[in-house]
């Protein structure tokens, strides 16, 4: 099966060596196994850079670091690292992810505010940076940026909708792919969340992702989730101790039976 899955990440390297790169989506473990849709239990300050809007306001620094094995092949590695805070009205956070082999290497770093528009109204700004080296044709940057509003309509019920990658260069040889995502997010009397989510590329099919997450203690949180096009299917467990959280999650693609698994830490330390 290795075989299957290396032509399907390099797809693009073969042909189209700089446009069908950056499919590895860089959510926290936490946001994989709600079905890939970051922030309902979260806590994760990189999961900001995917939703700006859905920065959470935090008193503390926040230190996260997370790795992921992707579609179980050894050579590939991913890495995602933040910091996080508030500043007056300001919810912010900083940080990189890296992707790649020997051959090949996706690189972002991101810069992500959120803001009060209105009590229940916060928008959001991610900027990146991205780059892609190959082997044999170089280095190659790329600037994007990401726009989400996220409201809430009842105690029970925020709207959250997102542009990503928009306003990219439109001479760039190569881009990263643009979504357009709309979410629900319900929390239930039961302590059981729900996320719902449609996201369309202007170039293919939308993807319709779904996830829940039960805490059956109150330092504890199961999550399970399901996307289409590609199928996948999500879990994963999110512990919560004073400052720290861990998260660990699994994302499975049952069309090439391979599975990625991740695991992430927040700390938040006390500023002074």
């Amino acid at each position: 099966m290795k075989p299957i899955v290396y032509s399907l990440l390099c797809l693009g390297v073969a042909w189209t060596p700089l446009s069908a790169a950056f499919e590895w989506v860089p959510c926290s473990p936490a946001a994989r196994g709600l079905g890939l849709i970051p922030g309902p239990v979260s806590g994760f300050p990189s999961d900001g850079f995917l939703a700006p809007s859905s920065l959470h306001p935090s008193h503390r620094l926040l230190v996260e670091g997370s790795t992921a094995a992707p579609y179980q092949v050894r050579e590939l590695q991913a890495r995602h690292w933040s910091l996080a805070g508030s500043f007056r009205r300001v919810d912010w956070a900083v940080g990189m992810h890296r992707f790649g082999r020997n051959d090949y290497t996706e690189t972002g770093l991101h810069i992500a505010a959120r803001y009060p528009l209105r009590t229940q109204v916060h928008t959001g700004l991610s900027l990146h940076l991205y780059q892609l080296h190959i082997t044999g044709y170089g280095t190659s940057f790329l600037p994007a940026l990401t726009w989400g509003l996220t409201s809430r309509l009842s105690p029970a019920l925020r709207f959250r909708v997102t542009l990503e990658n928009i306003l990219q260069r439109p001479a760039a040889t190569w881009r990263v792919p643009e979504h357009l995502t709309a979410c629900l997010l319900v929390q239930t009397p039961y302590a059981v969340d729900l996320a719902l989510a449609w996201d369309q590329d202007p170039d293919y099919p939308g993807t319709l992702k779904t996830g829940l997450a039960a805490r059956p203690l109150p330092f504890l949180y199961v999550t399970t989730g399901f996307t289409s096009r590609p199928d996948r299917v999500t879990g994963g467990l999110v512990f919560s101790y004073h400052s720290i959280r861990l998260a660990y999650g699994i994302d499975y693609l049952p069309s090439v039976n391979r599975l990625t698994t991740s695991v992430g830490v927040v700390v938040g330390w006390q500023r002074r």
